[in-house]
């Protein structure tokens, strides 16, 4: 675990100083912006790999295995979350309980991955609050950076509903 995190702060570094020496510092806005860019997907490759390393470690445990009743049935099945940090794209095996017959993905119970969900929680209110303010393709371009549809905007505004909104208090007086 602690050779993911070395390798990948490594790698940040070296995309650090590749920047500096192409003097890409002499615009500081730019660069802290790219910078900033190359920082959330280091962060989305470490917590992939992350992911990864906990369902390994769970394929590994027989013991948690046979005391929960758990056969596997395929290995490796892809999974891609937008989150916060970006697309997180991570594998992740497939079990199936001896007892009651009902499948499931340990990984995704481990970390509170509702399964049918591709996009996270605060992507989704990012979503909605943006498209309330703005369009539907505004919303997908500033929250997911075009990594979704309108149409899943328009989906995401359904699924939270009617929105409650305050009464303005003092009403504007009008001379005329």
């Amino acid at each position: 675990m602690e050779t993911i995190i070395q390798q990948n702060i490594a790698k940040l570094t070296r995309l650090f100083m590749k920047r500096v020496e192409n003097g890409e510092i002499s615009d500081i806005g730019a660069f802290a912006s790219s910078c900033a860019d190359d920082c959330r997907n280091q962060m989305a490759e470490m917590t992939s790999q992350l992911l990864g390393y906990l369902d390994r470690g769970f394929r590994e445990d027989k013991e948690i295995r046979r005391e929960l009743g758990l056969r596997m049935q395929e290995h490796d099945r892809e999974r891609t979350l937008l989150t916060d940090l970006g697309e997180l794209r991570f594998r992740r095996d497939y079990y199936r309980q001896k007892e009651s017959g009902a499948y499931m993905y340990p990984l995704d119970e481990m970390v509170q991955i509702d399964r049918s969900k591709r996009i996270s929680d605060e992507i989704n209110a990012k979503l909605v609050n943006e498209a309330v303010r703005s369009s539907y393709q505004r919303a997908r371009e500033t929250v997911s950076g075009g990594k979704i549809s309108r149409q899943t905007v328009k989906e995401k505004i359904k699924e939270a509903g009617i929105l409650e909104k305050d009464i303005p208090k003092k009403k504007k007086k009008v001379k005329e």
